[in-house]
């Protein structure tokens, strides 16, 4: 056994792979940091394997030692081949998903592992982590714990590890590590907790962690906190690098730090800080890096890095930074890396925003929406890079960089909306600078118009200074521009072919979206081409145009599908002088459809039917129409003179000829003759029309005469039962003052049970019979169905009856006749005439009003009319 030693010893030495006693040795790695050798049992070998017992070692050499525990049996360690473990350095064990907590335990206690110092333990199973479980290693100096189940840690599984100096932890959640198990590693100086990326839980916790007990703790990580918790740090003064990353942070302040005041490396990324207080950081003066990128910062304050001026590294990356103010950086001296990119910013003022940044040397800006960079860079800066590529940028000026840092300067512009690069004029070249300025353009081709027309000058060397050929340097050689649905080499474009976009910065929007509109070097027409409109957007602000010297629009709305022009009196479309509109679903052409100044007209493959004789009396004065393809109709009032002045107009229309009619009839071949509407129809439609409006004021002007005509011949049944369903009282009963009793009992009779007829109050004629009836009592007439007139020799003074209208009440009518009264003298077709002396008087009454069906009055006067015979 001591020979197996001593060889096994030597083997190791030399780098070569083994595992256990009578193994065949394994092929040796010459090199001297041999990766992971398997070594394979003797099939020969007599003893029990540590393969056959479920463990298999992995030695890559002399001081890393792997084991992997395949299965959970591993019984009696002591028939295991015994092995000398006491040079191993580094231990990596990785546990099955089977093996159990004593198993581990058992097997470190039996083997020789005191000379390890370094130990990393995988653990698939899921078991708690105690004090007995880790007691074999209470000696190492560096452990690392990745529990990849929901293994819980006992808060006394290290009280055993004072030596302790680094410690990573990787456990499933927060809640798996308690906060208390962390207070005996006083010598701890390294410590990393990290969670399974997984948002585990809702609600808001607290996460309180105490690390003052851990007095030379210097480097404190904790990542992967995925669910809303309140990180409430403590920690001792000699911490330095503070790493907080992947966790949902959204709030922060200056007891994060609790009382040191070390810090020298912040990292607060991948969280959800929304603002940077102002006193955040204004006690940690040795800060030299901060990271906070991808979080949702959206501005940078003036005093947020007031008493950081030992920052030398800065990421503000990934969030949504709109804007910083003027002097957010001015106290950062000695800034080397400022990263900007990804963020919201649009505007760069180059000397805010380098203010005083003497020593930075690399700055990024990339990924962001920049369309305008505004003023120079700062003299006597030591830029060497800066990023603005993925911008929106249209126009590089090359003096607000060029001589401006005492290094060469390199600046990224790939995937912007270049329109060109522009150059110093001669006498602008600053001669007392000869670092370069790189110009990196990447594979991005440039839009080709008026602005490129500088940097096709400098690849030919025209209108260059030296010191601009000398000094400035653009890539690639070989640079393309988009121009027309064209690409094109910027060597090869013909300067004078090219126009000017009306909107250079996309903050401009003079132009619609849907709409380009450009203008040419040499002239002052603005050209309008619109796609994927249905309406005609309106025209840049007349204002504007007079600022770039525009004078006249050409518009081009070819295949869209608008089905109107626009009105020449809004918009600033009577500047219009072109129109082209072919392929569209235009139907109406009107005279305010016609710019003042239009000269060409182009209306080919439209909606349009017919043309009236005062447009076409416009159209006279354009110079060149397009009227084919429309469907006219021919038998349109207005298609006699469309045909006319189409046929007589060859040197206006352009394409004359080729009109027709929606029968596929050309024009040229209809005569005049069959173009014209005949007079007779005319004439008739004309009386028709005199006819209608005749009788309407007839009727108007006779409206009261037709309407009682009409009541009194009884024509409006429908309307009279509608009207009833509408009103709230059955009937009233009008009498004169005598025959108010006989009034009262047939109201009586009415209204008693079960018939419950509505009667409203007893009307008694007290009126002359010259005066006509009051308005207050026609009112309570109209809202009754049935009106109920008594007629004796009293209500008949004064021919009341013949000269009363009962038309004007608009309910139907009924006549009770007492005594001896003739009612010959009523006209009324509709007229109900009851004699209360006949026998069936109240099953004529029932009948006569409007429930008669629910209508049940006994016939036997006998005792309600002993009152009534002396009155009659």
């Amino acid at each position: 056994m001591k020979l197996f030693s001593i060889i096994l010893f030597l083997l190791g030495l030399i780098n070569a792979g083994f595992c256990m006693s009578d193994l065949e040795i394994c092929e040796a790695v010459n090199n001297a940091n041999p990766t992971i050798v398997h070594c394979d049992l003797n099939n020969d070998q007599l003893m029990i394997s540590w393969k056959d017992r479920h463990v298999n070692i992995i030695r890559s050499n002399y001081q890393l030692m792997q084991i992997k525990c395949l299965q959970s049996s591993v019984p009696d360690f002591q028939n295991f081949p015994i092995l000398d473990m006491s040079y191993v350095r580094e231990l990596e064990i990785e546990l099955g998903n089977n093996v159990i907590e004593s198993h581990l335990s058992d097997f470190m206690h039996f083997f020789n592992f005191t000379g390890v110092t370094s130990l990393k333990l995988e653990i698939k199973n899921n078991f708690p982590i105690t004090s007995t479980f880790l007691s074999a290693f209470s000696h190492i100096k560096s452990l690392e714990i990745n529990a990849q189940n929901k293994n819980s840690f006992d808060e006394n599984a290290l009280e055993n590890f004072g030596i302790l100096n680094n410690l990573i932890v990787r456990a499933y959640d927060i809640t798996m590590t308690p906060v208390k198990m962390f207070v005996p590693l006083i010598n701890l100086s390294n410590l990393m907790i990290i969670y399974k990326p997984l948002n585990l839980k809702q609600g808001d916790k607290n996460f309180n962690l105490s690390l003052r007990e851990n007095r030379n703790l210097a480097n404190f990580t904790l990542a992967n906190v995925r669910w809303p918790a309140r990180l409430n740090f403590s920690f001792g003064s000699v911490l330095s690098n503070l790493h907080i990353f992947n966790n949902s942070i959204v709030q922060i302040n200056a007891e994060l730090f609790g009382t040191t005041e070390q810090i020298e490396s912040l990292d607060l990324s991948n969280n959800q800080i929304k603002e940077i207080p102002d006193d955040f950081l204004w006690k940690q003066e040795n800060l030299n890096d901060l990271v906070l990128s991808f979080n949702e910062i959206s501005t940078i304050n003036d005093f947020v890095f007031m008493y950081n001026t030992e920052l030398d590294y800065l990421d503000l990356s990934y969030n949504k930074i709109e804007s910083c103010e003027k002097n957010a950086f001015s106290r950062l001296e000695y800034l080397r890396v400022l990263k900007l990119n990804n963020n919201f910013l649009t505007i760069i003022d180059l000397p805010i925003l380098f203010h005083n940044l003497n020593r930075l040397q690399n700055a990024s800006l990339a990924h962001n929406k920049i369309y305008e960079i505004h003023s120079e860079l700062p003299n006597n800066t030591r830029l060497e890079n800066i990023d603005f590529s993925h911008n929106m940028l249209t126009l590089f000026y090359v003096y607000k960089f060029w001589a401006k840092s005492t290094r060469d300067l390199n600046i990224e512009l790939s995937n912007n909306i270049l329109h060109g690069i522009a150059f110093p004029d001669q006498e602008e070249d600053p001669t007392d600078n000869e670092k370069r300025l790189i110009i990196q353009l990447g594979k991005t081709p440039l839009n080709c118009d008026c602005h490129s027309i500088s940097l096709h000058n400098y690849l030919h060397g025209v209108n260059i200074s030296a010191a601009v050929e000398s000094f400035v340097e653009i890539y690639p050689e070989i640079i393309t521009c988009h121009k027309n649905t064209v690409w094109e080499n910027v060597n090869d474009i013909i300067p004078t072919t090219l126009s000017c976009p009306l909107d250079l910065s996309p903050h401009e929007n003079l132009c619609h979206p849907h709409c380009s509109c450009m203008k040419d070097l040499h002239d002052s027409i603005l050209r309008v081409k619109c796609s994927k409109i249905s309406y005609v957007p309106a025209m840049p602000p007349k204002n504007a145009l007079e600022r770039r010297k525009v004078t006249e629009i050409k518009l081009n709305i070819e295949n869209n599908r608008v089905t109107s022009l626009p009105d020449k009196n809004l918009d600033n479309f009577n500047s219009i002088t072109e129109i082209y509109a072919k392929n569209n679903l235009i139907s109406k052409l009107e005279l305010r459809h016609i710019p003042d100044n239009l000269m060409i007209l182009d209306l080919r493959n439209n909606a349009l039917s017919y043309i009236s004789p005062e447009v076409l009396t416009r159209l006279e004065s354009l110079d060149i129409i397009y009227l084919s393809e429309n469907r006219w109709d021919c038998s349109h009032a207005y298609a006699r003179n469309l045909i006319k002045f189409v046929n007589t107009h060859e040197d206006l229309i352009a394409d004359w000829n080729l009109n027709k009619c929606s029968n596929e009839q050309f024009f040229l071949s209809i005569k005049e003759t069959e173009c014209r509407f005949p007079v007779s129809i005319a004439i008739i439609m004309c009386l028709i029309l005199f006819i209608l409006i005749s009788a309407a004021i007839l009727c108007w002007r006779n409206r009261r005469n037709i309407f009682e005509w009409i009541y009194q011949h009884d024509r409006l049944h429908i309307i009279e039962r509608y009207r009833d369903f509408l009103k709230p009282i059955d009937a009233c009963i009008v009498c004169a003052e005598f025959d108010t009793i006989f009034a009262n009992y047939v109201g009586s009779k009415l209204m008693k049970a079960p018939n419950d007829f509505k009667k409203c109050a007893l009307i008694i004629k007290d009126w002359s019979a010259n005066q006509p009836i009051p308005e207050k009592i026609l009112r309570g007439l109209r809202n009754s169905r049935r009106v109920i007139v008594i007629l004796s020799e009293y209500i008949d003074e004064n021919n009341w009856i013949e000269k009363w209208s009962y038309s004007r009440i608009g309910s139907r009518v009924i006549f009770l006749v007492k005594g001896n009264y003739s009612a010959e003298a009523i006209v009324l077709s509709n007229k109900v005439m009851i004699d209360f002396n006949d026998s069936w008087f109240w099953e004529k009454l029932k009948h006569a009003m409007t429930k008669y069906d629910e209508m049940t009055i006994d016939q036997n006067n006998d005792v309600e009319m002993q009152p009534l015979k002396a009155f009659l």
